[in-house]
């Protein structure tokens, strides 16, 4: 089990270096990076977790497989974290339009 978690997070790591390659501007490597320190502090946190709790046993391993399988969707959603420049709207809803 817990080589599929570390698989898992391999894989999330794997997607973050596509999504800092595929952009073209410094904005894409910072916006990589604070991807990339959210999914570092989530293995931090379940590889902690792992070692506090006997991880074989009972609720903690099906706990265990549920977070892994949420991180498994999550890692396929983070190329589409942040939208590409030509679909993204350069000025918020919020301001009033010039006319």
């Amino acid at each position: 089990m817990e080589l599929f978690f570390d698989l898992v997070y391999v894989f999330a790591f794997t997607q973050v270096t596509h999504l800092m390659a595929d952009g073209e501007s410094i904005r894409s490597v910072l916006g990589g990076l604070a991807v990339l320190g959210v999914l570092w502090w989530s293995w931090a946190s379940h590889a902690w977790l792992a070692n506090q709790q006997i991880a074989d046993r009972g609720a903690v391993r099906v706990g265990i497989l549920v977070a892994i399988a949420i991180v498994l969707v999550l890692s396929i959603a983070i190329p589409e974290t942040y939208p590409d420049a030509e679909e993204a709207d350069p000025v918020p809803c919020s301001s009033p339009s010039a006319s």
